[in-house]
């Protein structure tokens, strides 16, 4: 779900204290770019993965600490996979 816009000061914040964040937008390469970036500078070490597959199919990539913990995911949009609005 998609919370309210942040710096990407803010989601490293949020990703430091194992909160999730997905980074928007229509340009694949500069959402994963943008991600990595927080994710590593959140946790350092980190990894790729692809939706998992207990989100039946709508899930976004993103990347995670490696090893865990800390909890949470740096989520991306990409052209077809989009997050959904927190109501």
């Amino acid at each position: 779900m998609r919370g309210a816009a942040l710096t990407e000061a803010d989601a490293v914040k949020e990703r430091k204290a194992g909160r999730d964040v997905v980074v928007c937008g229509q340009d694949k390469a500069a959402n994963k770019n943008l991600a990595r970036g927080i994710e590593q500078m959140a946790n350092g070490k980190y990894k790729l993965c692809l939706p998992h597959y207990a989100t039946g199919g709508q899930g976004l990539p993103h990347f995670q600490p490696d090893p865990r913990p800390p909890d949470g995911h740096c989520f991306y949009e990409t052209k077809t996979r989009k997050s959904k609005k927190n109501p």
